[in-house]
Protein backbone atom coordinates (compact mmCIF):
# COMPACT_ATOMS: atom_id res chain seq x y z
CA UNK A 1 0.00 0.00 0.00
CA UNK A 2 1.55 3.21 -1.10
CA UNK A 3 1.00 6.49 0.65
CA UNK A 4 0.09 9.44 -1.48
CA UNK A 5 1.81 12.70 -0.90
CA UNK A 6 -0.52 15.43 0.18
CA UNK A 7 0.28 18.92 -0.90
CA UNK A 8 -1.04 21.78 1.15
CA UNK A 9 -0.61 25.29 -0.03
CA UNK A 10 0.58 27.97 2.34
CA UNK A 11 -2.75 29.83 2.09
CA UNK A 12 -4.70 26.67 3.06
CA UNK A 13 -2.44 26.16 6.06
CA UNK A 14 -2.90 29.77 7.16
CA UNK A 15 -6.67 29.44 6.77
CA UNK A 16 -6.73 26.33 8.98
CA UNK A 17 -4.64 28.05 11.65
CA UNK A 18 -6.97 31.06 11.54
CA UNK A 19 -10.10 28.87 11.90
CA UNK A 20 -8.60 27.05 14.89
CA UNK A 21 -7.51 30.31 16.54
CA UNK A 22 -10.96 31.88 16.07
CA UNK A 23 -12.62 28.75 17.48
CA UNK A 24 -10.43 28.88 20.58
CA UNK A 25 -11.08 32.62 21.01
CA UNK A 26 -14.84 32.07 20.70
CA UNK A 27 -14.83 29.28 23.29
CA UNK A 28 -12.80 31.40 25.72
CA UNK A 29 -15.04 34.45 25.31
CA UNK A 30 -18.21 32.37 25.83
CA UNK A 31 -16.72 30.90 28.99
CA UNK A 32 -15.76 34.35 30.27
CA UNK A 33 -19.21 35.73 29.42
CA UNK A 34 -20.92 32.90 31.33
CA UNK A 35 -18.67 33.60 34.33
CA UNK A 36 -19.48 37.33 34.21
CA UNK A 37 -23.23 36.64 34.00
CA UNK A 38 -22.97 34.35 37.01
CA UNK A 39 -21.10 37.03 38.97
CA UNK A 40 -23.67 39.68 38.04
CA UNK A 41 -26.55 37.43 39.10
CA UNK A 42 -25.00 36.96 42.52
CA UNK A 43 -25.06 40.70 43.19
CA UNK A 44 -26.81 41.92 46.32
CA UNK A 45 -30.61 42.07 46.16
CA UNK A 46 -32.45 45.09 44.80
CA UNK A 47 -33.24 47.99 47.08
CA UNK A 48 -36.59 47.59 48.79
CA UNK A 49 -37.81 50.97 47.55
CA UNK A 50 -37.12 49.96 43.94
CA UNK A 51 -39.04 46.71 44.36
CA UNK A 52 -41.98 48.45 46.08
CA UNK A 53 -42.16 51.19 43.44
CA UNK A 54 -42.23 48.70 40.57
CA UNK A 55 -44.89 46.52 42.23
CA UNK A 56 -47.05 49.56 43.01
CA UNK A 57 -46.67 50.83 39.43
CA UNK A 58 -47.86 47.50 37.94
CA UNK A 59 -50.85 47.20 40.30
CA UNK A 60 -51.89 50.80 39.62
CA UNK A 61 -51.74 50.13 35.87
CA UNK A 62 -54.02 47.11 36.45
CA UNK A 63 -56.65 49.40 37.99
CA UNK A 64 -56.35 48.31 41.63
CA UNK A 65 -53.46 50.22 43.22
CA UNK A 66 -51.65 48.39 46.01
CA UNK A 67 -49.38 49.67 48.74
CA UNK A 68 -46.40 47.51 49.62
CA UNK A 69 -46.27 46.97 53.40
CA UNK A 70 -43.13 44.85 53.73
CA UNK A 71 -40.46 43.15 51.67
CA UNK A 72 -38.44 40.16 52.83
CA UNK A 73 -35.55 38.78 50.81
CA UNK A 74 -34.11 35.29 51.10
CA UNK A 75 -32.14 33.27 48.59
CA UNK A 76 -33.15 34.97 45.32
CA UNK A 77 -36.79 35.25 46.42
CA UNK A 78 -38.75 38.21 47.71
CA UNK A 79 -41.85 37.87 49.85
CA UNK A 80 -43.98 40.94 49.18
CA UNK A 81 -46.80 41.83 51.58
CA UNK A 82 -49.19 44.43 50.22
CA UNK A 83 -52.56 46.05 50.90
CA UNK A 84 -55.24 47.19 48.48
CA UNK A 85 -58.80 48.48 48.60
CA UNK A 86 -61.20 45.84 47.36
CA UNK A 87 -63.26 47.57 44.66
CA UNK A 88 -66.34 45.43 45.40
CA UNK A 89 -66.51 45.82 49.18
CA UNK A 90 -64.53 49.05 49.60
CA UNK A 91 -62.55 47.51 52.46
CA UNK A 92 -58.81 47.40 52.83
CA UNK A 93 -57.41 43.93 52.34
CA UNK A 94 -53.95 42.48 52.60
CA UNK A 95 -52.20 39.66 50.83
CA UNK A 96 -48.75 38.52 49.76
CA UNK A 97 -46.92 36.95 46.84
CA UNK A 98 -43.41 35.82 45.98
CA UNK A 99 -41.03 37.20 43.39
CA UNK A 100 -38.51 34.60 42.24
CA UNK A 101 -35.30 35.31 40.37
CA UNK A 102 -35.61 34.25 36.73
CA UNK A 103 -32.15 35.36 35.58
CA UNK A 104 -30.84 38.37 33.70
CA UNK A 105 -31.83 40.76 36.46
CA UNK A 106 -35.54 39.85 36.54
CA UNK A 107 -37.70 38.76 39.47
CA UNK A 108 -41.12 37.41 38.48
CA UNK A 109 -44.24 36.64 40.50
CA UNK A 110 -48.02 36.53 40.24
CA UNK A 111 -50.68 38.26 42.35
CA UNK A 112 -53.69 35.98 42.65
CA UNK A 113 -55.95 38.13 44.82
CA UNK A 114 -59.53 38.40 43.46
CA UNK A 115 -59.46 41.95 42.04
CA UNK A 116 -56.32 41.15 40.01
CA UNK A 117 -57.64 37.97 38.39
CA UNK A 118 -58.33 38.06 34.66
CA UNK A 119 -61.49 36.44 33.29
CA UNK A 120 -59.50 34.13 31.02
CA UNK A 121 -56.12 32.49 31.64
CA UNK A 122 -53.08 33.46 29.58
CA UNK A 123 -51.02 31.06 27.43
CA UNK A 124 -49.45 29.51 30.54
CA UNK A 125 -52.87 29.00 32.17
CA UNK A 126 -52.35 31.84 34.66
CA UNK A 127 -55.21 34.20 35.55
CA UNK A 128 -53.33 36.31 38.09
CA UNK A 129 -51.51 39.59 37.52
CA UNK A 130 -47.93 38.93 36.47
CA UNK A 131 -45.40 41.17 38.21
CA UNK A 132 -41.90 41.54 36.80
CA UNK A 133 -39.38 43.53 38.81
CA UNK A 134 -36.07 44.32 37.17
CA UNK A 135 -32.72 45.64 38.26
CA UNK A 136 -32.26 48.63 35.94
CA UNK A 137 -28.47 48.33 35.98
CA UNK A 138 -28.43 44.60 35.14
CA UNK A 139 -31.22 45.03 32.61
CA UNK A 140 -29.14 47.61 30.74
CA UNK A 141 -26.20 45.19 30.61
CA UNK A 142 -28.26 42.22 29.41
CA UNK A 143 -30.21 44.25 26.84
CA UNK A 144 -27.16 45.92 25.29
CA UNK A 145 -26.12 44.58 21.87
Amino acid sequence: MAFRRVQISLSTLLLLVLVVALSVALALSQSELAQLEQEMESVLPLRGLDVAAQVERVTAAAGVPAEVDSILYSGKTYLIRYAYFDPESGTKRGSSFKLRYEGKGEFVGVIRAAPYLKPKPDAQGERGLKITVTDPELEAVFRSP
